[in-house]
């Protein structure tokens, strides 16, 4: 798979709004879905020193694994979560 697909793939998933409850997300969080065949899994935690939640992205389908999101947003109703490349 080339580079320039799989940042596409990657930057769709992160733009896709994922409903959740930001006051009921557990510490660690896991996130598994499909875009057509490929699986997807957002993994969120909370930092340990900072306290605040981060997130990997993984598509094992593409042997893409531990992809760090660049920024995540987390509100009451929703959660969006970007990957930059």
């Amino acid at each position: 798979m080339s580079a320039r697909f799989l940042f596409s793939v990657f930057s769709l998933c992160f733009a896709i709004l994922i409903n959740a409850g930001a006051q009921d997300l557990p510490p660690k969080t896991t996130w598994e879905g499909k875009l057509g065949a490929i699986r997807l899994i957002l993994r969120i935690n909370e930092d340990s020193v900072s306290h605040k939640p981060t997130a990997v992205f993984d598509s094992p389908d593409q042997g893409a694994l531990g992809l760090t999101v660049s920024k995540l947003h987390i509100a009451a109703d929703s959660l969006v979560a970007f990957f930059f490349h």
